[in-house]
């Protein structure tokens, strides 16, 4: 044990020296001993303390010295014989049970496992020492040594029964002789291991006991560790004897998915204690002014103590802490003594490294740095450079069997820069509910002798630091569990997300002051999402399913891990968002459908995801995406188009919050005080005194953004007072405005698709955009569809014989209209003109009539007044409707739409909003989500693109398919103008759900219609009569009283009709030639021509069936 009971601690009764390492210069116990011991002189030693290593080392050294020194084995120690006030030893102190809910594994399993190990080294008997050993073996735990929750004991394992050595006075309760099994009278190795029990001798009978069983003739190999003592390692036959590292060292270190819970709890019950600890610690600094009788380093041992002593599962500390101030500091492996304590004031840097044991089967270990004034230049630094190291060697990547050498250098490179470092390991094993310093692992710069990789499971410490003689210290310590996951976050966000979440309701009813000291100093940096979970990725639809995709993102090039299928519904997916952890690896999923969103708990287990629905809430007239996840608590907004709720999903409180006329969104500021809805073209500001207490203690603050025409589209927070919103292009107004014609311009030319994809004219003809008449004027015979963002002209200069004079709210405005060679370039034609607002899309001059809104326009907002304020607002060109906005908090904006091919970023520049960057996808791809990556300011781009694509005019409807892409656009790809996108490979097929309505009506031309209008003008068709009409029988194969009829169009069949009528996302048609999914073309229609195909009945008659089953 790395502690000893106080009954061993013969050096410091003997010396007065209790540390636990002695100065660099003093030289090793064996060369002291070649120095100073005469010639030919015997070295006596205590078996029992001396390892077989070491004994094996210091025969070789003395055998090689010219003193010929020879080592003595005396198994009475000559200390015990002069310290006549040793305490008991052992003394009879009780062991308790590890409750297997914590320990996850019986204990007959675990000897089965070591048996398994035997078996490959051919070991007939295996000797275990360790004290930690035992006790995670039997699931036992002892208080006989200081910090290390274990007992006195010794176990021999062989293939036909299990021995333990411990002090008789110790088992004499009946619940541990029921759970080792000790009064079983029959053969201990049985079949079932719900009978194996345990032999049981006294501890001080294990020498004549291991004796008696290595002579045994049927064992013929005894393993014992290279670590065992040489009391042990003579108690065995040479012949017998096998060296080698204990299994139990490597399978201990491996934590099961109940010791991964039970850790987990403990530090959420020692994070509780160490943060009214810090929050009482702030207070007094203030308070003290340097008194030492106030406040000191022995002051703060006592009052941690006392912290965590509250908490329901301490058992004692798991090391002595480590307090120290100032100069102090800068020794690593301090203890304060009323010699050396000092006073802690706000003039120097405090180090606290402490943990504790816990009865949910965890150990704790963790060290803060803090200073409460002023730090020098020096300490800031330092302190930065060791906390980059700490998050570098937290987000490293690695392969399993990696060891811990190797991923050293990511803890000491950013002091390496500064030529800094520190002289001890970076990480060390921890054990559950054992050893604070548990091997085989560690993280350092050499590899060790026996050291073991990095497995899956293990718990390892992080702990970088930088001492500054006689001045300061500087260490920062969490102990991590090893993950296969890969993602990168941003560590310092996610930590602190996780400690709020993870033990703010305990602290909350604890210490209501603690608690709001924990919530102000682990706010975010950086701005989370609610879609894009930190720790879990990122949910999406396909229409009908729900999935969770881990992805990660490295130099910009995005990966998917892994994908799993949360559930499947029985109609389309509107939305689906993530709450904030509630708990450690337990948040909620919101899922909305058409008219009700389903809540599920969402339970992480390891690597599965459990799912259980607990709410439905079941709406009218809900929004596109109509709910909003408060930023740190279980509570959820659900927005309709004239009402908002509040629900906390953990507790019956509900709220109807306000009726509105055209609410269209709504967000939770930083910090989560205040909600802020979108109704109209006006904010709703609801401040809230305390969500945990009470959803009804609110105030509502109603404001009418001044100076726009439109309505709010989307909005997105800066900081905990200041957002930014999206108001559209008001074209119904501006349209309506004007009772003749706005503007005559050139047309739009063939071939582009959603506006500007393509440079091939047609010639100049008048088009006349009065409301009246916008749709009855239009030349249908053109593919390319009308963009009412832009003007197309040729950039080279014509003949005065193509200028048109274009009539512009009663001012005349000469402009070009030449017609351009296919392959040229085309561009924006700018009109200039008096009052023009800067980045207009229309820079018209307004002389008689009041000005309107000419532009979709982007606004800062302040909540800090009694009412909000624009801070500043600039326009947004080329986007209708931008209605996806997300925001960074380097101060960057990107804005687009779900109708739109290209990005607008915005920086903001002091309290002005300024253009950064132009984004272009391609003509086809239109932006589905946008997301400011945390830990840079990389932007993560879903885009769609139609699978079925129709040139004639731009998808929208709820019936567009996509196929989904994720791309990345990286900081140092995006200089100001036009950036080119490169898609990732990850492509997902989801369901557009797009509920917004097109800007123009489509108007769909069947392409088996001959011809649309003849050359007079009137409309004609080619469709059949009545009694020409053709109808196909559709019958579903799992169920042939399901059947509808079709009409046929020229002898294809609607695909959509099919899914509708009988409910089905996927459609199967089952044949001869097996079974195949039907798809569509660009007009809807199944490619396969159904009237070759005719029964005896005259109509085709075919079988399907839901693809999902298949």
């Amino acid at each position: 044990s790395e502690y000893i009971a106080n009954c061993d601690r013969r050096m410091t009764w003997l010396t007065g020296f209790d540390g636990t390492a002695g100065d660099y210069n003093t030289p090793e116990i064996w060369e002291w001993l070649d120095m100073f011991l005469p010639p030919d002189s015997d070295v006596g030693f205590d078996p029992f303390l001396l390892t077989a290593t070491e004994y094996i080392f210091y025969e070789r050294w003395f055998f090689q010295s010219p003193k010929e020194l020879r080592m003595y084995s005396h198994e009475e120690n000559l200390v015990d014989n002069i310290w006549h006030a040793r305490p008991v030893c052992p003394d009879v102190e009780p062991i308790f049970i590890l409750d297997q809910i914590w320990s996850g594994n019986h204990w007959a399993n675990k000897i089965e496992q070591v048996r398994h190990e035997m078996r490959r080294y051919n070991a007939d008997m295996l000797v275990l020492h360790g004290l930690d050993e035992s006790a995670w073996l039997y699931n036992l735990r002892g208080i006989d040594i200081p910090y290390n929750p274990v007992y006195f004991s010794y176990t021999i394992v062989t293939f036909v029964e299990s021995v333990t050595f411990i002090q008789s006075e110790k088992v004499q309760k009946e619940e541990i002789r029921k759970h080792l099994n000790l009064d079983k009278s029959v053969d201990c190795m049985n079949t079932d291991q719900s009978q194996y029990c345990v032999r049981h001798y006294d501890y001080e009978e294990f020498l004549d006991i291991l004796s008696q069983m290595a002579n045994l003739p049927s064992i013929r190999k005894v393993w014992i560790s290279d670590h065992a003592s040489y009391a042990i390692y003579s108690g065995v036959p040479e012949i017998k004897r096998m060296m080698k590292q204990s299994p139990v060292l490597l399978m201990k270190s491996i934590k099961n998915n109940a010791e991964i819970t039970g850790m987990i709890e403990g530090y959420l019950q020692d994070s509780i204690a160490l943060n009214e600890f810090f929050h009482w610690l702030e207070e007094q600094v203030h308070i003290a002014k340097g008194d030492i009788m106030l406040l000191s380093e022995m002051t703060c041992v006592e009052k941690l103590f006392e912290f965590r002593s509250q908490q329901p599962d301490f058992i004692m500390e798991s090391f002595p802490t480590i307090s120290a101030f100032g100069p102090n500091a800068a020794v690593v492996h301090y203890k304060a003594t009323t010699e050396t304590n000092r006073a802690i004031t706000d003039t120097g840097l405090y180090l606290l490294d402490s943990g504790a044991q816990f009865r949910c089967g965890a150990t704790t270990d963790s060290t803060r740095t803090v200073h409460y004034g002023i730090p020098t230049r020096a300490q800031r630094e330092a302190y930065t450079r060791v906390l980059m190291g700490h998050i570098e060697l937290a987000l490293s990547v690695f392969p399993e069997r990696t060891y811990g050498s190797g991923l050293d250098s990511a803890a000491r490179k950013y002091l390496w820069y500064s030529g800094l470092d520190y002289g001890h390991g970076t990480g060390h094993g921890v054990g559950a509910c054992l050893n604070a310093r548990e091997g085989p692992i560690r993280i350092g710069k050499t590899q060790t002798r026996n050291e073991e990789p990095l497995y899956t499971g293990m718990f390892i410490s992080n702990e970088p630091g930088y001492y500054e003689y006689d001045d300061f210290g500087v260490r920062l310590e969490n102990v991590f569990l090893v993950s296969p996951t890969q993602r990168r976050i941003d560590w310092l966000n996610v930590y602190n997300q996780d400690l709020r979440f993870a033990i703010g309701d305990r602290l909350y009813k604890r210490n209501q002051l603690a608690y709001h000291w924990m919530i102000n100093n682990t706010m975010p940096i950086y701005r989370d999402g609610v879609s894009v979970h930190p720790k879990h990725g990122f949910i999406w639809t396909n229409g009908t399913t729900a999935f969770q995709s881990q992805f990660s993102c490295i130099s910009g090039t995005i990966s998917v891990e892994k994908t799993v299928q949360l559930g499947e519904f029985n109609s389309d997916v509107y939305g689906l968002g993530w709450s904030a952890d509630t708990l450690c690896n337990q948040c909620y999923i919101a899922v909305q459908l058409q008219s009700k969103i389903g809540i599920w708990k969402v339970q992480l287990i390891v690597d599965a995801f459990k799912l259980t629905e607990i709410l439905e809430i079941k709406r009218e007239n809900l929004l596109p995406h109509g709910f909003v996840w408060h930023p740190s608590l279980p509570v959820l907004c659900v927005l309709t188009k004239s009402k908002v709720e509040i629900f906390h999903i953990e507790t019956p409180q509900e709220y109807n919050l306000h009726c509105g006329h055209a609410i269209s969104g709504g967000l939770w500021m930083k910090g989560g005080e205040k909600l802020v809805i979108s109704d109209g073209a006006s904010l709703v500001v609801c401040n809230f005194t305390d969500l945990r207490t009470s959803i009804k203690d609110v105030k509502i603050v109603e404001w009418e953004v001044p100076n726009i025409d439109g309505k709010i589209c989307s909005m997105d927070v800066i900081d905990c007072n200041q957002l930014v919103i999206t108001s559209n292009l008001p074209l119904d107004r501006l349209i309506s405005h004007c009772k003749l014609d706005m503007f005559e311009a050139a047309d739009v030319p063939h071939d582009i698709s959603d506006g500007l994809c393509s440079s091939k004219h047609s010639d100049t003809k008048k088009v006349n955009l009065s409301t009246a008449t916008l749709h009855k004027e239009l030349d249908v015979t053109k593919k390319g569809p009308i963009d009412l963002t832009a003007l197309i002209v040729g950039k080279k200069e014509e003949s005065a014989s193509n200028k048109v004079v274009t009539t512009v709210l009663g001012d005349e405005v000469e402009m070009k209209t030449p017609s351009v060679e296919h392959g040229e370039d085309i561009e924006t034609l700018e009109i200039t003109g008096e009052d023009n607002v800067e980045g207009s899309l229309f820079k018209l001059k307004r002389t008689k009539l009041p000005k309107l809104q000419d532009s979709s326009q982007l606004l800062m907002i302040s909540l800090d007044g009694v009412e909000p304020t624009i801070i500043h607002r600039v326009n947004i060109p080329g986007i209708l409707e931008p209605d996806i906005i997300t925001c960074h908090s380097e101060k960057l904006i990107a804005v687009s739409s779900s109708a739109h091919h290209s990005i607008e970023v915005f920086g903001i520049q002091e309290t002005k909003l300024r253009k950064v960057d132009h984004i272009d996808l391609g003509c086809e791809i239109k932006v589905k989500g946008l997301h400011y990556m945390l830990k840079s300011t990389d932007l993560l781009v879903m885009s769609g693109k139609p699978d079925c694509m129709n040139t004639s005019f731009p998808p929208s409807g709820i019936h567009t398919w996509y196929d989904l892409s994720l791309s990345i656009c990286q900081k140092h790809t995006m200089p100001t103008g036009n950036t080119e996108m490169s898609l990732s490979t990850m492509k997902l097929h989801v369901n557009s759900n797009e509920t917004r309505s097109p800007l123009v009506e489509e108007i769909v031309v069947p392409e088996q219609v001959s011809s649309i209008g003849s050359e007079n003008g009137t409309a004609t068709n080619t469709y059949p009569g009545i009694n020409d009409i053709e109808i196909i029988q559709v019958i579903r194969a799992d169920d042939i009283t399901k059947k509808k009829n079709f009409l046929l169009n020229n002898g294809l069949l609607q695909l959509d009709a099919v899914k509708k009528a009988f409910k089905l996302p996927i459609v199967m048609l089952v044949n001869d030639k097996g079974h195949i999914v039907l798809t569509s073309d660009s007009q809807g229609y199944i490619p396969i021509d159904f009237t070759k195909n005719k029964s005896s009945q005259g109509y085709p008659t075919i079988l399907i069936m839901d693809g999902r089953k298949d």
